[in-house]
């Protein structure tokens, strides 16, 4: 419990350090603070935060990433960062399924028996994000990608933002540029008894 005090005090010092934003001004807009962000993702065991986007973004803090400040809340960051508006290169996606797979060998239960998990982002958590998270529905479930699409619009309104994004998802199941092995991984990784 004192950890947590002194993460979320730490992050807070940390944020008025480097940003012009007043903690109330992010509260009055309904936001949520990078202690209140960091608790959440410890809350439903978060092992990894896979950064989508480029760190000097327009939107962004200077430096793009909060690496340290996860790092002291044992959360990893990955940086498979794409062009905004376009779709996941191969390479993305194939270093995104060893990631997984990676973290299904290694991951053990926690003591709350809830299974862990992994935060996947980009700067507005629609079209990289989307595509991304599209394509492994495909790959997990067997979907195709214009049903999950349609799924994903009604859950998250504006996911999946181009029209590049919806053909390659519209396409994935036919040209699949995934590995069954990852798909294995996360379905076991999805369904841990929480």
């Amino acid at each position: 419990w004192l950890e947590s005090v002194r993460l979320r005090r730490w992050g807070l010092q940390e944020h008025m350090k480097t940003s012009k934003v007043p903690v109330a001004r992010i509260k009055s807009k309904g936001l949520v603070t990078m202690p209140e962000f960091g608790g959440w993702l410890r809350s439903i065991n978060c092992l990894r935060l896979v950064r989508l986007n480029f760190p000097d973004e327009k939107n962004l803090p200077p430096g793009g990433s909060y690496g340290d400040y996860f790092r002291s809340w044992n959360i990893e960051q990955d940086a498979l960062q794409f062009e905004d508006a376009t779709v996941p290169p191969k390479h993305v996606m194939e270093q995104l399924h060893e990631l997984l797979e990676q973290l299904q060998k290694d991951v053990q239960p926690s003591c709350n028996g809830m299974g862990s998990s992994v935060v996947i982002h980009c700067t507005a958590g629609l079209g990289r994000t989307g595509t991304c998270m599209g394509a492994l529905a495909v790959e997990m479930t067997g979907i195709g990608g214009g049903p999950w699409l349609g799924w994903a619009r009604i859950y998250r309104p504006g996911s999946v933002q181009t029209l590049q994004q919806e053909r390659f998802l519209k396409t994935l199941g036919m040209t699949s540029m995934t590995t069954s092995g990852c798909m294995a991984s996360v379905r076991r990784a999805m369904f841990t008894k929480r």
